[in-house]
């Protein structure tokens, strides 16, 4: 025998899973993804997280959603390894959900206002 059961409902070692997004520009998704998912992989070997790049553009951004899946630690191991690999061209990674500060969402609530002003 000897073979190893994975036992259900046990804590993970190093912590809860917990998951985490951020976002990368569309034109450099593919420096995150690798020739043939090859920097992927890497990605998730080194962090032990789960790296999943999304297929779809965040709608009205030019931001590509990577959800990182893992404890705490793997998790920031695989954020870092990201950021890492967008600022060697020069490129952000954006934060948790979409921007709520800047950008078009600033633009939409700047408008929103104007269209009802307040009476005083």
């Amino acid at each position: 025998g000897g073979s190893k059961h994975k036992a259900g409902g046990l804590p993970i070692p190093g912590g809860m899973q917990i998951s985490k997004t951020v976002h990368v520009p569309n034109e450099h998704v593919g420096l995150a993804i690798g020739k043939g998912g090859e920097t992927l992989k890497l990605f998730k070997s080194m962090s032990g997280a789960n790296v999943q790049v999304q297929k779809e553009c965040v709608p009205g951004t030019n931001l590509r959603p990577i959800a990182l899946t893992g404890n705490a630690g793997e998790v920031h191991q695989a954020e870092m390894l990201i950021v890492g690999k967008m600022a060697s061209v020069g490129a952000t990674v954006t934060q948790g959900g979409i921007p709520s500060f800047g950008g078009a969402n600033m633009a939409a609530a700047a408008a929103y206002g104007m269209q009802y002003p307040q009476v005083s």
